[in-house]
């Protein structure tokens, strides 16, 4: 496979997205209706919202090829594809949850940088582990991710060691 504009598009904007979760997350939470909630009820709150959102749109969008595709399928590959869906939904469930409670412990900021950097890392992995090419420019990627995230959890540190500036008022004596 290889680039596509609309799939660098749509992968921006799944960043995006991406990032700006837990900045609504904490807007929810500033609001008289979520002030009470607790990250499970906002998490549940969140996927319930999302269950009845998806649907029309993905077939909306996919309907046709989803339609064509269950027509061609027999029984056997229909019960595979259906095992399969359940699982990554299972997987991604606990994925999400265990999103919204590092959303939770972190600044949405903290997050935003935190969570690439472990994708990455991840990528790595899994590359390794399946067997999947790994190239100069993956390597690059992938260390610019890290050092990133490094740089940042750095900078913060020294920023909150650093001593706030003392300033001496000028009332025109000298």
């Amino acid at each position: 496979n290889s680039f596509s504009p609309t799939g660098a598009l749509v992968a921006g904007l799944s960043n995006f997205c991406f990032c700006c979760r837990p900045y609504a997350v904490k807007a929810l939470k500033q609001h008289p209706l979520g002030s009470d909630m607790d990250d499970l009820t906002i998490f549940f709150s969140v996927t319930v919202a999302a269950s009845l959102a998806l649907p029309p749109i993905v077939l909306l969008v996919e309907g046709l090829k989803l339609y064509r595709a269950i027509e061609s399928a027999n029984e056997e590959d229909l019960i595979a594809t259906f095992v399969d869906a359940f699982l990554s939904s299972v997987f991604f469930f606990f994925y999400q949850y265990a999103q919204l409670r590092v959303m939770s412990l972190l600044s949405p900021l903290a997050f935003s940088i935190f969570t690439p950097v472990v994708k990455a890392l991840l990528i790595v992995a899994c590359s390794i582990y399946f067997g999947n090419s790994f190239g100069v420019v993956s390597l690059l990627g992938v260390l610019t991710t890290t050092g990133g995230g490094y740089l940042y959890t750095h900078v913060s540190k020294a920023e909150k060691n650093r001593p706030l500036p003392t300033y001496q008022s000028d009332d025109g004596d000298d």
